[in-house]
């Protein structure tokens, strides 16, 4: 065994080393390098040979290194945090996270510790313990703006919407010009639905930071969800004038304009959008003006760009098949989640007037008929509730207090809870909640449900199982003129009115009522319709 280095023998080899490394003779120098992190004793002449290392490109010969240093020096801060620095470097988060939290036990009251662990933590996905982390700095310094903003992102991660908005309103009223937190502050209310706040917030932003294409852009966004499309719209031209190749701003128009029927404009502005560096949003809005255009070509490759983008965006594989018009039964798991997803925080404002939406209305006024002579509903399920919309319209007609809301989409839920008009929201897919539910109910709804089933076999079935004798079933469904069901290019699905009227029949259903009608516009597509009432058969 070689005899340890001294301190001047470690300086002359790592001199040495230094010319090599800088001469090009990077495997030479790695060599010397690796010497004396294996045989010194001087904690500054390892640090030094493992910086070495790094430079020369031996990144896991570093690690090898710095690893058998915390071996022999355990508990040194200097070699604890060139291991962390050494493992951020090689993009290993979890690497730097289990050192960084030896290093918050030797030191359990140093604030910038804990907020870099937390950090770690959230880069490597760890939210739960990210979330500790980032709370164990605030408890030690309340006000730094980086644990509350990096606490609000985990938050966010962990759907913890109302705690995320906290930790950045904090730091926005501490430090009004503080340009990040303002930004996520107003994109987070406008993403629950807060447009009125989320726009003086973003109004906020854009004033202390006029050259920023990004805060116009989300300003531009809000005030387009607010129903102030042309507001918007000039905000997010604005930002295209202060950024000209900034491909957000271009997408950003052209999914407004897609969205407030502007679609010959939309596709003009999307055209100039590369497909190989554009967003999965503004993808999917090129894969609908592509649609509009009957240009399959084009669709067919900006799915496929999107899946390089995502393998295994359930959205795009469902459109695939839709526009290949593949057999399904039943949507590709996952895509009913993942577009409401998307959709939820702007929900309310597209349906009722991006799409002019009226359903749960006309289902209201449809159910005041069946039921003006006969017993008021006072046990109500609403079935794929998302937000809300059926509620408010339901509001004076149903008497009793028991309202059971039951959604795929727990973005769609967080909104309606807010709005705290169902006494319990239950977060499951409808076939699979039917089952665990108990009791009657003499009133059940799905608007805007049918339209993401192909077979509606499991779904009546289980309604049927729920209805009290006298009960009704009102749903709406998109007109297939012929066979049972189709999927069509758009991703919902379409039911003839003999299908439905069998599958009722074979459920114990019968048909009431069955109102044609116009369900909503969709980028400027009629979807035309039926709303049904349904009850048991006795």
């Amino acid at each position: 065994m070689k005899e340890p280095l001294s301190v001047e023998g470690a300086a002359a080899i790592l001199a040495q080393a230094r010319a090599m490394q800088m001469a090009g003779s990077l495997e030479s120098a790695a060599t010397m390098y690796k010497e004396v992190a294996a045989l010194s004793d001087d904690k500054n002449s390892v640090i030094a040979s493992v910086e070495g290392l790094q430079a020369c490109g031996k990144e896991t010969a570093a690690i090898i290194a710095i690893e058998d240093a915390l071996n022999r020096w355990p508990i040194s801060p200097m070699i604890i945090m060139r291991a962390v620095t050494s493992y951020e470097s090689m993009g290993n988060p979890s690497g730097a996270a289990r050192h960084l939290r030896t290093i918050t036990q030797i030191f359990p009251d140093k604030a910038r510790y804990w907020l870099r662990l937390g950090k770690a933590y959230a880069a490597a996905g760890n939210w739960q313990e990210a979330e500790s982390a980032f709370a164990q700095t605030l408890a030690l310094a309340p006000l730094d703006p980086a644990a509350s903003i990096g606490r609000g992102d985990v938050l966010v991660h962990l759907k913890r919407i109302d705690e995320a908005i906290v930790c950045y309103r904090r730091i926005a009223r501490i430090l009004p010009d503080h340009a990040e937190a303002t930004l996520k502050l107003g994109n987070l209310l406008s993403a629950v639905g807060d447009f009125s706040e989320a726009i003086r917030i973003l109004r906020i932003a854009v004033a202390n930071q006029p050259k920023s294409a990004t805060a116009h852009i989300i300003l531009g966004s809000t005030l387009h969800y607010a129903g102030r499309t042309e507001e918007g719209l000039a905000l997010c031209r604005k930002a295209l004038s202060l950024e000209p190749n900034l491909g957000v701003a271009r997408e950003s128009i052209g999914i407004l304009l897609l969205e407030s029927g502007h679609i010959n404009e939309a596709t003009e502005i999307l055209a100039k959008v590369d497909r190989a560096n554009a967003s999965i949003p503004g993808l999917i809005a090129m894969y609908t003006v592509a649609r509009l255009a009957e240009n399959t070509d084009g669709a067919e490759r900006t799915l496929q760009s999107l899946l390089t983008l995502n393998p295994q965006h359930s959205e795009a594989r469902h459109l695939l098949a839709a526009l290949h018009r593949e057999p399904l039964s039943q949507p590709v798991p996952g895509f009913v989640e993942s577009i409401f997803a998307r959709l939820a925080h702007r929900y309310d404002q597209r349906m009722t007037s991006e799409l002019a939406y009226q359903m749960p209305q006309s289902i209201a006024s449809a159910l005041s008929k069946v039921r003006e002579q006969g017993p008021s509903f006072s046990r109500w399920l609403d079935l794929g509730c998302g937000t809300g919309l059926m509620a408010s319209a339901l509001n004076g007609i149903i008497t009793g207090e028991e309202k059971i809301g039951v959604d795929i989409s727990e973005t769609m839920l967080n909104v309606a809870r807010r709005k705290n008009i169902y006494s319990r929201l239950i977060h499951r897919d409808v076939n699979d909640a039917l089952p665990e539910i108990e009791g009657g109910f003499d009133l059940i709804t799905a608007a805007d449900v049918l339209p993401y089933f192909g077979i509606l076999t499991e779904l009546f079935t289980g309604i049927a199982a729920h209805l009290t004798a006298e009960g009704v079933f009102a749903c709406t469904y998109e007109h297939s003129p012929d066979g049972q069901f189709r999927l069509s290019s758009s991703g919902r699905f379409s039911h003839s009115p003999t299908y439905v009227k069998n599958t009722a029949m074979s459920a114990g259903l019968k048909i009431l009522s069955s109102e044609p009608t116009t369900l909503l516009y969709d980028s400027g597509e009629e979807a035309a319709g039926f709303i049904g009432l349904l009850s048991p058969i006795t």
